[in-house]
């Protein structure tokens, strides 16, 4: 795991100080991360979903019919701090919502990010429209409209609003499952996890996810110090993974 948080989230001066006599490493760094923090999250993915499904399989064995579940899935990716970090975390999100949606049977619908700031409203708006003729177009390819589904700008007022209308539509029969991914700085007992504006710790963020009644809740937080997320989001019923 602590490996993970080290490959997960670069302090986001790492790659401005890097050694000048190595540029290919950092370079390579940067090109193989995207896949290594996306094939992280899939990997745990697998061993959760597969747990959901034999529970689900359980139910519909004992109850005689299957229930109307769903799978619900909430990224949130931070304020990336430069450019670089920018196509990093970019790279990442389209990894993990491809993964979620072709092998683990997530709807596209039921897909929620949060990436980038008001400002970026207005690409995912015309991403939004590709993605629907994408869609339309017979010889367009799957991943293509994936890649191209809109986000929500991932600021503290958009998630916390977007989480309290959705938490009366998730039903006691849904598993939810939330990825986090993002820089993190740590100031008085208290891990801040960077967003367009202000910043969350984890008291807060904990805050946004009570009273959901999914019956399996999953959370993978590869952001640095998210092992202080571990406490305020513990409940009966809840996986929590982090990166420390």
């Amino acid at each position: 795991m602590c490996l993970t948080s080290a490959a997960a989230v670069l302090p986001r001066n790492a790659l401005a100080s890097g050694s000048a006599s190595q540029p290919d490493a950092n370079a390579f760094r940067l090109i193989c991360l995207p896949d290594f923090l996306a094939a992280f999250v899939i990997v745990c993915l697998s061993f959760c979903v597969e747990a959901t499904a034999f529970q689900d399989a359980a139910i519909s064995t004992n109850a005689g019919e299957a229930p109307a579940a769903r799978r619900i899935a909430v990224v949130i990716c931070g304020h990336p701090g430069d450019a670089d970090h920018v196509e990093l975390f970019r790279g990442s999100v389209e990894k993990i919502q491809t993964g979620l949606a072709t092998h683990y049977q997530f709807a596209t619908e039921n897909i929620h990010v949060f990436m980038g700031d008001e400002d970026d409203s207005e690409s995912s708006e015309a991403e939004a429209l590709e993605a629907d003729a994408l869609e339309a177009d017979s010889t367009a390819t799957p991943d293509a409209t994936l890649k191209t589904a809109s986000a929500k700008p991932a600021t503290k007022e958009i998630i916390a609003a977007e989480l309290q209308r959705l938490k009366p539509l998730i039903t006691a029969n849904d598993s939810l499952f939330v990825i986090v991914i993002g820089h993190t700085h740590f100031e008085n007992s208290l891990a801040w996890l960077n967003l367009h504006g202000p910043d969350v710790q984890q008291k807060e963020f904990a805050a946004m996810f009570e009273g959901i009644s999914a019956k399996d809740q999953v959370f993978l937080m590869t952001n640095p110090c998210s092992g202080y997320y571990i406490r305020p989001l513990s409940q009966p019923g809840r996986t929590i993974i982090t990166a420390t």
